[in-house]
């Protein structure tokens, strides 16, 4: 028999410590330090979920930006609705314009991957030096 659904609300309250600045959460987090919590079977953002409950809807396409820097705060007043690509360009490890080899952070260049619910970014052109020198060792 299936378990009954329950507001993640009350489960959340002891989870976090609200204050002036950052309502840091403690329960459970990911391995980049975003809370995280099992809602109605499936494992979500922490911060994304008080914001739906204390604000209303995250608009389609968009996602929230922590302006406070830390992924760890679940304040809604620290979040903003933005495009993935402001997301990214204001994350503080993408300041750089370069990747480690010198090419361009740019969207053209970088390649997403997201495995369980992770996102990782690649530098394309650096990338594919790697999958041609796997191919080389392959062959030799």
């Amino acid at each position: 028999m299936a378990k009954p659904a329950t507001d993640p609300f009350p489960r959340m309250l002891p989870k976090f410590t609200v204050g002036d600045g950052c309502w840091e959460w403690h329960g459970a987090k990911t391995e980049h330090g975003y809370g995280k919590i099992l809602t109605f079977r499936s494992i979500r953002a922490a911060h994304r979920v008080l914001y739906e409950l204390l604000v209303g809807e995250v608009p389609n396409g968009m996602e929230l930006d922590h302006l406070c820097r830390n992924p760890a705060c679940v304040n809604p007043g620290h979040l903003e609705p933005v495009t993935h690509q402001q997301n990214i360009m204001r994350s503080p490890r993408n300041g750089q314009s370069t990747c480690a080899d010198g090419h361009a952070r740019i969207p053209e260049n970088t390649y997403v991957y997201i495995y369980k619910g992770v996102e990782r970014r690649y530098c394309k052109p650096c990338q594919q030096a790697r999958n041609r020198q796997r191919q080389l060792l392959k062959g030799a």
